[in-house]
């Protein structure tokens, strides 16, 4: 099988590549800039993707290229749905057109998080842009596409070369000494990028279609999380600061006691979906990341 995975220069998206090239022929695009051996792609840009399509031929799309910056999202929601639904809109058309079928890459901020953690059949109701936005995804997949998987996951962690997840900028911080502010009262699901991406082979493989939690099998504070992640790193856990959310002063509203449930997961697929205390492990012995950084 033909795999396309837009986004691959970003964490998942370098979880998937590794994951997908291994077994089969698989294409990657970078944004905003070529990187690697990946294609340049702007999922703006309706015609270049077309192109793509036509010459590439995929028969599966893996999708995780969005703006994920929950901070950004709520400030600049033009331009952040300019990404999030006109550029998603765009690959969902040409996925319709080819036939391929559709990996999207969602989260549990389509919940509120007054009430989880959630299975894949509760109501959403999410409270911030970046939600939002998944959520119109989500539903505008189920309307157009038969052939497709929704992946909900959330506080995704491992090596990226940007370093942007919550894990490698808490590193960067702690090996400087720079004290760092994280909440107690965000509950959720962390999730290893590498178990994200083999379960999501899993599911393409066995072709199964729908939703889908994929996510670390704990639902932890964050704050907690953060201490686990020095016990692991021997990093010094004075330097995390507890605090609530309320005293972040952010823009976006959090959604606190979210996390997913995964028993739906769990019976279709051989792949553990590891707790923080073992992801972390994992993650810290790893010498063949896709984007590897000591």
């Amino acid at each position: 099988m033909k795999s396309l995975i837009i986004g691959a220069s970003g964490l998942v998206g370098g979880y998937l590549y590794k994951r997908f090239s291994a077994l089969e022929e698989a294409v990657g695009t970078a944004f905003p800039e070529k990187q690697r051996d990946f294609l340049f792609l702007d999922i703006r840009d309706a015609s270049a993707l077309r192109k793509l399509f036509l010459e590439y031929k995929p028969q599966i799309v893996l999708c995780p290229a969005a703006i994920s910056n929950v901070e950004f999202c709520q400030e600049h929601p033009d331009e952040s749905r300019s990404v999030n639904i006109e550029g998603l809109s765009n690959v969902i058309k040409e996925s319709k057109r080819s036939n391929s079928r559709l990996v999207f890459f969602s989260s549990e901020y389509v919940f509120d998080g007054r009430n989880g953690p959630y299975l894949e059949d509760e109501l959403p109701n999410p409270i911030n842009e970046y939600g939002k936005e998944k959520l119109e995804i989500e539903n505008l997949i189920q309307r157009e596409l038969s052939n497709y998987i929704i992946v909900r996951t959330t506080v995704i962690y491992g090596w990226e070369k940007e370093g942007k997840n919550f894990i490698m900028h808490m590193l960067k911080n702690l090996r400087q000494a720079i004290p760092m502010k994280v909440p107690v009262d965000q509950f959720s699901s962390p999730t290893y990028a590498g178990d994200l991406a083999d379960a999501v082979g899993e599911l393409v493989s066995a072709g199964h279609k729908g939703i889908f939690n994929i996510v670390g099998s704990q639902v932890i504070n964050r704050f907690e999380f953060a201490k686990i992640a020095c016990d692991v790193f021997g990093l010094n856990p004075g330097l995390l600061i507890p605090v609530k959310t309320s005293q972040l002063n952010q823009k976006a509203a959090r959604p606190l006691n979210a996390g997913l449930k995964i028993e739906k997961v769990s019976g279709l697929i051989k792949t553990a979906l590891h707790p923080p205390l073992q992801g972390l492990i994992m993650m810290k012995e790893e010498k063949d990341a896709p984007i590897y950084s000591s």
